[in-house]
């Protein structure tokens, strides 16, 4: 059966990237225009090929590495970016049927693959140059080495849980608060000096894997930046006056335009202008964006806690919102057919996290736990969509895959359970 759904997991992707072929041509948010700046100038860097290359943490490096490093001739071709992400994507199907044998779901562990095999949004992210792909297989990846931790209890664990967090966290920093809480949580619930010196290691290998990252940002921009600077670019687009006035005036369930927010992208929130941007360092443009955020937040704070819930309600709808107007009707068909898929998806997971209750918050399900919660509490501050989920669909996929069943009574248990649990 494993080998089936690799087979359809290849497959679909490879149709996916088939059929929105002209996308991966397109480079929204620069990472390959980085990618191939790595490669052709050996410089991290947004600039264009014409210009000097001027070093930047806008984006996280992990990705723009890989397509660096698989870049044929020193160009990132369309062909390129769809092995890496074809390749990626099916391999998370392997991990999530690993992780679905480690989590006690058995023959359900095909179920959970198979739901992330063809999944709407990691299909429709195949064919964008965008990081959700590898984040998804590094963020399943970060779960696994969490599971195994807590089976084995050793350092040696530990440090790979630190490492291949950290990992993601180079790819998708949202991770990093998770992995911190995951430390927090493993000391907690183990309550012994041993788990101490374990989550030490752990740390460790995590601080080991971030710090090449926060060294070239210390040297090259003066800060040791371990994620980047494009906080403030999202909590600004996320909390404006611009978007608060959208809110307020009935037009949530409407596509914001994002253009609005350009004059105030040139701003300081004093009003006055913003310096030239070859005047303005890119960690200065982060901390006035921030500023510009924060005094918004001050300033209408009933909005910020209605806007929150709009964010919230963004990353987990199941209908992803109409972006064109004009959009055809194969589009619109799309759009609610991925909506039925997730709502039948997101039905059997909430029954079966009301089933575990408890069990959640224990091993190896609290690992899961702990990262929906971290996701979805950034991004109800942080500008939210439909796609900024991505990371998550492998857990909710073993949730809902966990709840079909024919006996609840002769489950079985997971093979990863805290010291305290095994003792109960």
């Amino acid at each position: 059966m494993l080998l089936s759904l690799l087979a359809l997991a290849l497959a679909l992707r490879t149709g996916a990237v088939l059929v929105r072929w002209e996308r991966l041509s397109a480079d929204p948010d620069a990472y390959r225009l980085i990618a191939e700046n790595v490669a052709q100038r050996g410089a991290y860097s947004r600039s264009a090929a014409d210009l000097p290359a001027a070093p930047t943490a806008f984006r996280p490096p992990v990705y723009p590495l890989l397509l660096a490093t698989a870049a044929r001739h020193k160009v990132v071709t369309p062909a390129t970016v769809a092995v890496i992400h074809i390749a990626t994507g099916t391999l998370t199907v392997l991990l999530v049927w690993i992780l679905g044998q480690h989590w006690g779901l058995g023959w359900r562990s095909g179920l959970a693959a198979f739901l992330v095999a063809a999944d709407p949004i990691l299909l429709n992210q195949t064919a964008e140059v965008m990081t959700e792909t590898l984040a998804t297989l590094l963020g399943t990846l970060g779960l696994l080495a969490f599971t195994q931790w807590s089976a084995r209890r050793t350092s040696g664990a530990g440090a790979l849980a630190g490492a291949a967090s950290g990992l993601a966290a180079l790819c998708r920093p949202t991770f990093l608060i998770w992995a911190g809480l995951c430390g927090v949580y493993y000391v907690v619930t183990e309550r012994n000096w041993k788990s101490v010196r374990q989550s030490a290691v752990f740390a460790l290998a995590l601080a080991i894997t971030l710090l090449p990252w926060g060294e070239r940002n210390l040297r090259l921009l003066g800060r040791p930046i371990v994620t980047t600077t494009h906080g403030g670019y999202t909590l600004l687009l996320a909390n404006n006056p611009f978007f608060y006035w959208h809110l307020a005036h009935g037009a949530g369930g409407g596509v914001w335009d994002a253009r609005e927010l350009e004059p105030l992208l040139q701003t300081q929130p004093d009003g006055a202008a913003a310096p030239p941007a070859h005047a303005e360092s890119e960690i200065d443009s982060d901390r006035r964006l921030y500023a510009l955020a924060h005094q918004t937040i001050r300033q209408q704070p009933a909005m910020f806690l209605y806007s929150c819930l709009v964010r919230v309600g963004a990353l987990w709808s199941p209908l992803a919102h109409q972006i064109d107007p004009h959009e055809s009707r194969a589009t619109t068909a799309m759009r609610w057919a991925a909506a039925l898929w997730y709502g039948l998806v997101f039905v059997l997971a909430a029954v079966e996290a009301y089933r575990l209750r408890g069990h959640l918050l224990r091993t190896p399900w609290a690992w899961g736990a702990l990262c929906i919660a971290v996701f979805t509490l950034v991004h109800a501050v942080y500008w939210s969509n439909i796609r900024m989920r991505a990371p998550l669909m492998p857990i909710v996929a073993l949730l809902a895959a966990d709840g079909i069943r024919r006996d609840t009574a002769s489950r079985r248990q997971p093979v990863s359970r805290s010291s305290n649990e095994a003792r109960e």
